[in-house]
């Protein structure tokens, strides 16, 4: 897991997320309120929720375009378990919490760097969940 997990207010706007994104090189922020984990936004939330649906990201929020349902891991759980996670709910970042705190991220792009044996699984989410167009 990474450990330096960048976080962001629900009351900030998707300009501000966006900003954050590119210049730490991250496809999500985790959305903390009073220290409490209240939601995720990923780049493709940005894209498909407001690029898409014509919102101005000057104006809108983060709270307005956050997944607000949390798929979470515990620290305690193996890489196993974040796999089966991140598959079984068609995701590819998963705080990891201690006591209800944020003690780190994993992302899909980190499993498979570290443990080859479980990219097959994640290949599956990545590569077979959408039916992409085939060049023929």
């Amino acid at each position: 897991m990474v450990k330096n997990v960048l976080m962001i207010n629900p009351d900030a706007t998707i300009r501000d997320a966006a900003r954050i994104m590119s210049q730490q090189r991250v496809g999500s922020l985790v959305v903390l309120e009073k220290g409490k984990l209240v939601g995720i936004i990923t780049e493709l939330d940005i894209i498909w929720k407001v690029v898409a649906g014509e919102l101005d990201p000057k104006a809108t929020l983060v709270r307005d375009v956050m997944t607000k349902k949390v798929v979470t891991i515990r620290a305690d759980q193996t890489l196993e378990d974040a796999t089966h996670l991140m598959v079984e709910n068609n995701i590819k970042k998963l705080p990891v919490l201690e006591d209800d705190k944020i003690v780190g991220i994993i992302t899909a792009t980190d499993v498979i760097s570290i443990q080859p044996k479980l990219i097959e699984s994640l290949a599956m989410l990545m590569l077979f969940k959408e039916k992409k167009p085939v060049a023929g």
